[in-house]
């Protein structure tokens, strides 16, 4: 049986990042732990990780009451959807000093890449351009939070309403 691919756990360790991992699937876990040298820990455990990362991918609602006073990483930012349990955690996460990145802003690739393929002119380098633009959008996004002293959440609503001409 092969372990799960995780693309993003590979990339960050070719590039250099020391690793703690955690998932419900205890063997799947042990093997992308051996394959990329990582520390792994238990799931309720890993709030508490020394890191500067931490990635909720899988679980939404993780980001709660408990969860933000306990998270010990500088900035969140993972594919879960709706991670946060109520808006009220962005604040929180703002007021302990924690970046946190929008889920749908970090996973917008994914809808990107949905609403070319609808296309008649589907390209993939024109894809892969408007990916790009990502990061774009979360440089603006978090200039204007740390200018406006507001939650990057807050603003990723209001960048999403002007985008959108509901502004």
């Amino acid at each position: 049986m092969s372990a799960p691919t995780w693309p993003a756990p590979t990339h960050l360790h070719a590039a250099g990042a020391r690793l703690v991992l955690t998932d419900v699937n205890r063997e799947a876990l042990a093997h992308l732990a051996e394959e990329l040298g990582a520390e792994t820990t238990a799931p309720e455990a890993i709030f508490d990780a020394e890191v500067d990362l931490f990635a909720p991918c899988a679980m939404g609602a993780v980001l709660d009451d408990i969860v933000v006073e306990r998270l010990r990483a500088k900035v969140v930012c993972g594919a879960a959807n709706n991670q946060l349990a109520t808006p009220a955690m962005a604040e929180r996460l703002m007021a302990r000093g924690i970046l946190y990145t929008p889920d749908y802003v970090a996973n917008a690739g994914g809808v990107i890449e949905i609403a070319w393929q609808r296309r008649e002119d589907y390209r993939r380098e024109a894809v892969m351009a408007h990916i790009e633009g990502i990061g774009a959008t979360l440089d603006e996004l978090f200039a204007r939070a740390a200018s406006e002293g507001r939650s990057p959440a807050t603003i990723a609503d209001a960048m999403a309403r002007e985008r959108f001409g509901r502004g």
